[in-house]
């Protein structure tokens, strides 16, 4: 078949674009931990708790966030 190299090609591409696509997804989750640490601690300051809250709350979405990013990563890569 004159297209048999040609569909492998196309297989690899979309398998990386797929790939691609799921570090980009990981790398925007673990950026929404953070932001909704920032607006958590921000929220808290507000209510009168102490300042040092809004920097906890941002490393706290960030630990959260890289959790969920690797299992979401881990998962994926155990399919290929």
């Amino acid at each position: 078949m004159p297209f048999s190299g040609v569909c492998k090609t196309l297989k690899k591409i979309y398998e990386d674009f797929l790939a691609f696509g799921r570090v980009i997804s990981a790398a925007l989750l673990l950026c929404g931990f953070v932001v909704l640490g920032l607006l958590l601690g921000k929220n808290l300051e507000a209510k009168g708790q102490p300042e040092w809250v809004v920097p906890f709350m941002v490393i706290l979405g960030g630990v959260l966030g890289a959790w969920q990013a690797w299992i979401f990563l881990r998962e994926s890569w155990k399919k290929r």
